[in-house]
């Protein structure tokens, strides 16, 4: 009787040993699989950054083309108008008489050439953080604002709040939900309600409710935490400049040239003399 309370007593113990040790293998097997989830949703944004990257790439690629193609063009055709003026200072005779279509035709082109002026504009950006968190990207159209998680650890964005003003005045405020997370190495974008293809996806898309970012030459996006504190600014400034040709000196000399000689020759034609003078010598000359 004793040997088989001792026996039950042994395979009593070797039981619970054998619960605790499928407890633990499974506890660990789901620290496993929450790490197999980790990075497959790692991996899932990392695919996505890479596909609009790509997507950022090919749309640069086609506007870098079509900008060298009316490059090209415009260098074309001002390389054909200077080839003009120079053939026409060189030694051209200009035919006697009035101007004829072909010249007002030449002298509009210069003439459009002379004032002809290039303007571009864009934004220059500064941002700065003080945390993990950073704002790496801002729309100038007002579409969104995307937020990004340099640190190592998962931070909490219950509560904070993305600011954007315009000229110093607040136009937007949106504050996230409490339950708020981002990723290592994850990023949060924020959307105004209106932009068309917008989804929301929370924690990393995010749309706003009746709400959009305002637009301006002047603007400023802040991230507060609870606390009002500032941890992330980008601000935004509109520059424009503008470019002017640099063959104005050479179409000037060239317009009043061809102006001071039809004006000489109309003097003449009406005095009855069909020869201006020098024009035996350049003849004589050829």
């Amino acid at each position: 009787m004793n040997e088989l309370r001792a026996a039950n007593y042994r395979l009593t113990e070797r039981n619970k040993e054998l619960e605790d040790q499928i407890e633990y293998e499974q506890s660990k097997f789901a620290r496993m699989e929450a790490e197999i989830k980790r990075l497959q949703t790692e991996m899932t944004e990392q695919l996505k950054d890479y596909r609009e990257l790509m997507e950022i790439k090919i749309n640069l690629d086609s506007e870098i083309a079509q900008y060298r193609n009316l490059m090209e063009a415009e260098e074309s055709r001002l390389n054909i108008t200077g080839v003009s003026s120079a053939a026409g200072s060189a030694g051209a005779t200009p035919s006697r008489g009035t101007a004829g279509p072909s010249k007002k035709r030449k002298l509009n082109i210069l003439e459009e050439y002379e004032s002809e002026e290039r303007s571009s504009s864009g934004y220059q950006v500064t941002s700065s953080s003080k945390g993990n968190i950073e704002i790496t990207e801002v729309d100038p159209d007002g579409k969104f604002v995307k937020l990004y998680n340099k640190g190592s650890e998962e931070q909490t964005l219950g509560n904070w709040q993305i600011v954007r003003k315009v000229k110093g005045e607040v136009k937007t405020s949106f504050k996230f939900h409490r339950t708020l997370k981002v990723e290592p190495g994850g990023t949060v974008t924020v959307w105004s309600f209106n932009v068309d293809g917008a989804s929301h996806e929370p924690p990393n898309n995010i749309v706003m409710k009746n709400q959009k970012f305002g637009t301006g030459d002047e603007i400023s996006t802040i991230l507060l935490n609870t606390d009002g504190e500032e941890l992330a600014v980008a601000d935004q400034k509109a520059e424009s400049h503008s470019t002017r040709s640099h063959h104005t000196s050479s179409t000037e000399g060239y317009i009043r040239s061809y102006r001071s000689r039809a004006g000489r020759e109309e003097l003449f034609r009406q005095q009855g003399d069909l020869n201006l003078p020098g024009e035996d010598e350049r003849c004589s000359i050829m």
